[in-house]
């Protein structure tokens, strides 16, 4: 039963993966041998450029990793899949670096009960890598801009009620009186913010007076961070 399904979930990749249907359905193919050879990028329908990749992606993620990742649930399976099309069709090696960041935390089972895949998978496809900057100075500065606020707060009105900045989150004027974020354009961190925002990574609330705040760092866009932090490191 397990090799007809597999069988028919081939048939089905050949009709949508086109044209790189050789490389994505032989490595999440099931069984290890032949998940092998695609790695081996021995396949007479690939020409030089898709073998590079292929080679590219065993040099980053391994042929082991791989195959475990293929041959441990259907799950991974679905998951691999939409990854590797991407591998295929992404130009950016800073962009492909994430994804294989993204493999390796896979394998190594960070976050298993997280099911929202597909959305990490559209996020790393959407985000620049300036709002990826943006969103991991905010998860570690954040404590340190509540701080500043308040601090600017008591100095703006001393004999005002107690500042509110810890359940609000924090307005962009605020979070750059912290020096990583003063040294951006106003309308350049705030384009950053609104995106991170839509991306479901940072809380978002309208406010009536002092404009949108912003923070902390969500659910989702701490999973984010744990499954890519590996490929921003290689970057520096």
């Amino acid at each position: 039963m397990t090799d007809e399904l597999t069988k028919h979930r081939i048939d089905l990749a050949k009709q949508v993966v086109i044209p790189v249907a050789g490389a994505t359905v032989a490595a999440f193919y099931p069984i290890v041998g032949i998940g092998l050879t695609a790695m081996q990028g021995s396949f007479s329908v690939l020409d030089k450029w898709k073998e590079d990749r292929l080679n590219e992606i065993k040099q980053n993620v391994g042929k082991k990793t791989l195959v475990e990742i293929i041959n441990t649930s259907d799950k991974l399976r679905d998951i691999w899949s939409k990854i590797a099309f991407n591998l295929f069709q992404e130009s950016s090696v800073k962009k492909r670096k994430l994804y294989y960041s993204y493999l390796r935390q896979l394998h190594a089972g960070v976050n298993p009960a997280f099911d929202y895949h597909s959305k990490i998978i559209l996020t790393i496809n959407l985000i620049t890598f300036s709002e990826i900057e943006t969103l991991i100075m905010l998860q570690h500065l954040y404590p340190e801009i509540i701080l500043a606020a308040v601090k600017k707060s008591k100095q703006d009105n001393p004999k005002g009620e107690e500042d509110k900045s810890k359940n609000r989150g924090v307005n962009l004027s605020e979070i750059m009186l912290i020096t990583p974020f003063s040294k951006y354009e106003r309308l350049e961190l705030e384009g950053h913010l609104v995106s991170l925002g839509n991306y479901g990574l940072v809380s978002e609330k309208q406010g009536r007076y002092d404009g949108t705040f912003y923070g902390p760092i969500t659910s989702f866009g701490k999973i984010f961070i744990d499954f890519i932090h590996e490929g921003m490191k290689s970057e520096k």
